[in-house]
Order: C-alpha cells, then structure tokens, then sequence
C-alpha cells in the first residue's frame, strides 16, 4: 500500500492514453472521449501488471481460473503462470474443470493459504510458499483484485475460492499487509475454515488500526484514485470485527527507532506504523527489521512462520 501508487496509475494514464488511442481506435472519433473509453480497460490492465485488477475464481494445485474485473473475461493460468485458455468465462470455467487436477475433499492434510495485500500481488508471497513448500507442507496463493474491490468483497471472493481447493484438513492464512484485513473478515464470515483444524492465521505488516499513509491521501482529495479498498485503510473507517477465531500471530516491520518513513509517527516499515499492527494485547508478536514487502522474504520471518505453522509460538523464532 503506498500513497504513490494512485498518483501514479492518473498520471500514466493520462500520458499514455492518446498513443494508445491512436492504435486501437477508428481515427477521428465523433466523442474525444470515447477513444480513451475503448482504451482503458487495456491500459489499465497492461499498467497495473495483474496486481490489482486480476482475480481467483478458483484454486487447485497451483492451478487457477482468473477473471478481469475491468473487461469481466477470464483465463486459466497453470502452475508456471502460463495463460492455456482466455476468454469467455463460462468456456473458462468448463475448461478448467477438465484441464486443473480434480480437489479431493478427502485429503485431510493441512493447507497454507497466503493472502496478499493491496497493490501486492501473490508472486510476493512466493518466498514464503517455496520455504513452506519445502518443509512438506501444500500452499496456495490467492490472486485478489485489490484495486476494484473493498476488504468486504475480497473477502468473500477470498472464501469462495479456499471452497474450490479441495481438501479438509486444517488451514493456515498468512496474509500480508490490507490482506490481513481480508482475512480476518473472511474467517469473521466463515469461521468453520477454523473449524477444520488450528493452524490459524499469521498477519504480516497488516494495519489494524488504520494506515496513516491512506489518512494523507484521503486529506489530499487522492484517496478515491485508489478504489474503494483505500476507504477501508482509513483509521477512522477501520472496522474491528471479532478477532480471528483462532491463534494467530502478528508479524511487525520496523527499524526498532524512528521508522523508515518520516510522514509516519513512531517505528514503522515504509508503509505501516509497527502500532498499526497490534490487534490484541499479549499476542503472540516478531518485530523484523525490514520494509514492507522485504518483511516477506526476511529469513526471521520465514523462520517464525514456520515455527507457527508446527503449533509453535512466532515470537520463539529469534528477532533479527
């Protein structure tokens, strides 16, 4: 999350929407705006690089069915990322049923969902899927369209896609920074995904409280350019439904002084405020001495969140 990124979709599409104008339109259209019309959806999507705009309809076995929130078309993606089927959602969706391996609600060994966060992308959470992975444990990522949709919505798409993988043994989220938030909505709405075990969830950079960076952007005017998910980082507009009903743990970046960032008050990673993480008092908590999205490959953060993963406590792993 980062008050950068809206400034930086406006200005790159107001640079680039007359040369794409151009190349995909009639020339002289009767409406000088329906040129830019026509191009948006691509520029959007060729701007945002899948991070915000593209999203899971289904999961299985590194396999996925994604669909485009500005066009509305899907694609089926297998385990390298390579695009098999694009189009229609409806063929999408029947093809996928054939192509990706068929879920076995009889597996009952444990699954690691990773969750990312706004303008994040699931690729950032592969250092931790590939160490989990290793250690003998089946991860799925989650693609989320974060720049389309609130913490509400992703939250159902979230627990709508965990339904297509398969499986009943017991689930661990790890979600990292607005996808926190997510998660914590979906087991608030889904809580017997808990019920299946206690694995529970590992939040990484997640502002609980509210994020200073979007309260700026809100008091700048720029706030709505980021999409409606920007209005639920606000501390104000931060709802707090029941904690996860399950044990979690809170994984902190920071410098341990002043922070990383001067518009943010106290310690901070870049983006949140080390106070922006804390969900309870006397939960189980790692302050890493990394950035935002550095927290995720940090090796104390690979190492506390296996430790949780095998019933154990975050904080036992040693603070970097």
């Amino acid at each position: 999350m980062g008050l950068r990124s809206p400034l930086l979709v406006l200005l790159a599409l107001l640079s680039w929407a007359p040369q794409a104008a151009a190349e995909n339109t009639p020339p002289k259209p009767a409406d000088p705006f329906a040129a830019l019309q026509r191009a948006m959806p691509d520029l959007m999507s060729t701007l945002l690089r899948d991070r915000m705009v593209w999203g899971d309809l289904a999961v299985r076995h590194g396999w996925r069915i994604q669909q485009e929130g500005l066009t509305g078309g899907c694609r089926i993606l297998d385990t390298t990322d390579k695009p098999l089927v694009q189009g229609d959602c409806d063929a999408a969706l029947s093809a996928f049923t054939t192509m990706a391996p068929a879920p076995d609600q009889a597996d009952r060994s444990p699954l690691v969902v990773l969750v990312h966060g706004y303008n994040g992308a699931r690729h950032d959470l592969l250092p931790l899927a590939r160490h989990l992975s290793r250690a003998g444990m089946r991860t799925e990522t989650v693609a989320l369209p974060t720049f389309l949709a609130g913490v509400d919505q992703q939250a159902r798409r979230l627990n709508a896609v965990i339904a297509t993988m398969g499986g009943s043994g017991a689930i661990l989220f790890i979600a990292h920074s607005m996808g926190g938030l997510v998660v914590r909505r979906a087991l608030a709405d889904r809580p017997e995904w808990m019920a299946r075990g206690a694995l529970g969830a590992v939040f990484i950079g997640t502002p609980f409280g509210g994020s200073v960076l979007a309260r700026i952007a809100a008091d700048l005017g720029v706030a709505p350019l980021g999409g409606p998910a920007v209005r639920d980082l606000l501390p104000l507009a931060a709802e707090v439904p029941p904690s996860p009903p399950a044990r979690w743990c809170v994984i902190a970046g920071g410098n341990g002084g002043e922070g990383w960032n001067p518009l943010i008050p106290g310690d901070d990673d870049g983006m949140i405020a080390v106070d922006e993480t804390r969900l309870a008092a006397g939960e189980d908590r790692v302050l890493i001495r990394a950035m935002h999205v550095g927290i995720l490959r940090h090796p104390t953060t690979l190492a506390a969140v296996e430790r949780f993963a095998r019933g154990g406590l975050c904080a036992g792993a040693k603070d970097s």
